[in-house]
């Protein structure tokens, strides 16, 4: 910045950034075949959002994508992706066995691990760093790879 910055200038430049960081991840594209996998899933089984972006900030792409009716709920940061899943598994009484963590981050599928939660990775191709250090997750491109049941 080239000059001073005092407490309020850091909250100003830190809420400018988030807000830029949440556009710009609204504006991205959907992976593949992932609003319709949503809307068939939704309707039948509870569906939810655990990641490691701030809550306020996860909630609000959820609601921009126009997305809220497909989750139950949207957790998200201070607390960490396995706390999450542990709340959500008990708050809602899930069986970890009959459930599906999608994700793209070691952090996804050690949290899902964790709580004995199935896991399936949803990565761009075989050169995807989830993959170096664990080879053995399954995993797909995208969502029209996932049968719709």
């Amino acid at each position: 910045l080239g000059r001073p910055l005092d407490e309020a200038g850091l909250a100003d430049f830190c809420s400018r950034f988030a807000r830029l960081v949440v556009d710009e991840v609204v504006a991205a594209p959907e992976i593949f075949g992932a609003e319709a996998f949503l809307r068939h899933w939704a309707a039948r089984l509870p569906c939810f959002v655990v990641s490691a972006t701030p809550e306020v900030e996860m909630r609000e792409i959820v609601k921009r994508r126009g997305w809220s009716a497909y989750f139950g709920e949207v957790r998200g940061a201070p607390r960490s992706k396995k706390e999450n899943l542990e709340i959500l598994l008990g708050r809602h009484r899930l069986m970890p066995g009959r459930c599906l963590f999608f994700g793209d981050a070691e952090s996804d599928y050690r949290a899902a691990q964790a709580c004995g939660v199935h896991f399936l990775a949803i990565l761009p191709d075989q050169q995807a760093p989830l993959l170096k250090v664990a080879p053995e997750v399954k995993w797909t491109r995208d969502f029209s790879e996932v049968e719709l049941g």
